[in-house]
């Protein structure tokens, strides 16, 4: 995807919440709790005195309540879905593809 973040941001995808527990009880929709991880969709350039650290199609993860969510559904964009803008100080673990 072509597109441009601002300087020391980040878009990630965020995984899919699980909506049953390991022993089969469903979850319902509004108990559900939004995963902390993702999969890095575009970086923005690093900050001053930074070196990049994190690369698209990366897998992170970050803490709660951090981030700015923003729902996509612009299929000329190539982007749907939930997405969340981080900082990119705001990653905790970097699993690279």
């Amino acid at each position: 995807m072509e597109g441009h973040v601002i300087q020391g941001k980040l878009l990630v995808k965020r995984d899919e919440a699980e909506n049953k527990t390991s022993g089969g009880i469903i979850i319902p929709s509004v108990v559900e709790n939004k995963p902390n991880r993702g999969t890095v969709v575009v970086v923005g350039e690093p900050l001053k005195d930074r070196r990049r650290e994190v690369e698209p199609g990366d897998h992170i993860f970050f803490a709660d309540h951090t981030g700015t969510p923003i729902n996509f559904d612009d299929k000329d964009l190539k982007i749907e879905g939930e997405h969340i803008l981080l900082e990119q100080s705001q990653i905790l673990y970097i699993k690279k593809q």
